[in-house]
């Protein structure tokens, strides 16, 4: 993992930053390893916190091809289970698994309504104009290709 700064905050991974570019790119707020919760034997902070409207989407970003671990799934369930209980009013947990790209699959753990909701709303969200899903997504890309250029010089 390589620590990289992103919009003045330093994510543990490039990986992370990407997200959180990504995040940013489609206009949804966003706070990285916002709170840390005491589970019954174990700390855990989530990577990353992400509001959809007046829900928490709570999210875990690992690489493609990770092999999670028991600790890794104990603390999965766990976060989930404490999240449904009051799911009405906080929101729902998820694990994605790889880089972020709109119109192209990535793994996940975790069943979530909210997780649908992101890559839908944002032509939306974003452009705020009428057009095509298609192109809303090739006219997407190409911006996030620009700006992780930036921010990623040396990739």
């Amino acid at each position: 993992m390589i620590p990289t700064t992103y919009n003045k905050i330093e994510y543990r991974s490039r990986l992370e930053a990407r997200w959180a570019l990504f995040f940013s790119s489609i206009d949804y707020e966003y706070r990285y390893e916002f709170k840390t919760f005491k589970g019954p034997d174990f700390p855990y902070t989530p990577d990353f916190w992400l509001k959809i409207d007046d829900k928490f989407l709570i999210i875990e970003i690992k690489p493609s091809g990770y092999v999670s671990t028991e600790e890794d799934r104990t603390k999965w369930r766990w976060m989930h289970d404490k999240l449904q209980e009051n799911a009405a009013t906080e929101g729902e947990f998820v694990v994605i698994y790889g880089m972020p790209y709109l119109g192209r699959s990535y793994g996940y753990w975790g069943k979530t309504r909210i997780l649908n909701q992101i890559t839908k709303k944002f032509a939306f969200n974003w452009w705020r104009q009428a057009m095509p899903e298609e192109l809303a997504v090739t006219k997407w890309r190409n911006e996030y290709r620009k700006a992780a250029k930036h921010v990623f010089k040396d990739d």
